[in-house]
């Protein structure tokens, strides 16, 4: 039986689910294995993004390891129109992500991460999800 806590439930679609983690002042994002549309995988980052201004969060565990590859449209959407929106306007500063399965997930997620460095987003991947939230714990709010 496990001992960790039960997170509240912000928002779920097909994509993903977003959590609350109010101990530790991050929002915990898993994503699904589900193929996904457009306005399911934007629905869902909009809503990381309305909850990160809710609780004046700036940090998100994303849990990858059952995602699909990001498609050549949901990185460009990523990087040109939800992150900028989401770090000017919601305070997105720090991202620990544990990383997908699939090698072709994994290599859209290190395009995804090498690119949203350069604006300035803290991004960290990992293998383990108990080794990026110690991470995401320790970054500064």
């Amino acid at each position: 039986m496990s001992n960790a806590p039960v997170l509240p439930i912000y928002f779920e679609n097909a994509a993903g689910r977003i959590l609350e983690n109010a101990a530790g002042r991050y929002l915990y994002l898993k994503w699904s294995a589900n193929e996904r549309d457009t306005e399911t995988f934007r629905a869902l980052l909009h809503h990381v993004a309305r909850a990160l201004v809710r609780h004046s969060w700036s940090k998100v565990l994303a849990i990858q390891q059952a995602m699909q590859p990001l498609s050549d449209e949901e990185l460009s959407w990523m990087l040109q129109e939800w992150l900028p929106h989401a770090m000017h306007d919601a305070g997105y500063r720090h991202g620990a992500i544990v990383l997908p399965h699939q090698a072709a997930a994994r290599h859209t997620t290190s395009q995804l991460t090498n690119r949203a460095q350069q604006q300035a987003m803290n991004y960290q991947t990992f293998e383990e999800e108990t080794a990026a939230a110690a991470w995401l714990m320790h970054q500064p709010d």
